[in-house]
């Protein structure tokens, strides 16, 4: 597969993950895939305040469990990095979400998102209260 591309099983498969979490209970603040210029792959971040309260590993232990309940994946288990919501490009994602208020993906394609340069992103719809 083209590590270069963003594609639609990556997408779809990150959904999984981000709702599987959401529903074991693991909080998610957002999602996003991300492509670093200097980087040059995509990454599957999530915010958590996990990370923050319960440590690294744990929460990584965590998305690992629910990545194994899911099956095939096309995403690693290496391919998620886990941030804490005081991150920098957390805080940016969360601003995009609210000038962009709504139930759709958001695409960003601005040259940084906190203090890295990006080529692209693609950022999950918050989850909106029933």
């Amino acid at each position: 597969m083209d590590k270069d591309t963003l594609v639609e099983k990556q997408i779809n498969d990150g959904a999984k993950i981000v709702e599987k979490l959401r529903e074991s209970g693991f909080d998610v603040a957002a999602a996003w895939w991300m492509k670093s210029s200097e980087e040059g792959l995509w990454f599957l971040y999530i915010a958590s305040k996990e990370v923050d309260e319960k440590g690294i590993k744990a929460a990584y232990r965590a998305v690992t469990t629910v990545m194994h309940g899911l099956g095939q994946l096309w995403v690693d288990r290496f391919e998620v990095k886990l941030v804490s919501p005081d991150n920098p490009i957390t805080k940016d994602v969360l601003d995009i979400l609210a000038r962009c208020p709504g139930t759709l993906a958001t695409r960003y394609g601005g040259k940084k998102l906190g203090n890295v340069s990006i080529d692209d992103s693609y950022i999950y719809p918050p989850v909106v209260p029933a």
